[in-house]
């Protein structure tokens, strides 16, 4: 069974999805499951830089990388209009580099059997 997003896949962006809100490094700890992937983000400072983009130069930081997985997470479930999503199966395409991190993390975030697509 496919969750019906109601937008096309093509257009699934950790950055479209997310609501800047400025929640603390806790805040987003303590929404995150506690799987080893996300202790070892959340005990990295929120200001260290995570990923840098190699064609733009852009970094995200450890905090960005925790709150847009958060917000993701969020979305995905608003989305599919309920709270456990676990062995639901969906496809995320997205470019190679940040949204593919934080797409990947979304996955395991929210339970969901998935495949992340990449764009070349």
């Amino acid at each position: 069974m496919l969750i019906p997003l109601g937008f096309p896949l093509s257009r699934v962006s950790l950055l479209s999805l997310r609501v800047r809100f400025n929640y603390s490094h806790f805040r987003m700890a303590s929404t995150l499951p506690r799987l080893p992937i996300f202790e070892a983000i959340t005990s990295h400072h929120p200001q260290s830089t995570a990923i840098v983009h190699n064609p733009s130069g852009r970094a995200f930081t450890y905090g960005e990388l925790s709150r847009d997985v958060a917000d993701a997470t969020e979305a995905l479930k608003n989305k599919a209009g309920r709270r456990n999503l676990f062995g639901e199966r969906i496809a995320f395409l997205v470019e190679n580099g940040y949204d593919y991190v934080g797409a990947r993390r979304t996955n395991a975030a929210s339970g969901l059997l998935a495949s992340v697509l990449t764009l070349i």
